[in-house]
């Protein structure tokens, strides 16, 4: 996990926010059809 977040640092920063929204809408989907 570590790897992937030293990977993730050397990311330019727009590909870091697309990345984290990818993220964060993937755990609403998971969040939302389980509830």
């Amino acid at each position: 996990m570590k790897e992937f977040m030293d990977k993730l640092n050397n990311l330019p920063k727009p590909v870091q926010y697309i990345i984290a929204i990818i993220i964060f809408f993937i755990a609403f989907y998971i969040s939302y059809s389980l509830f």
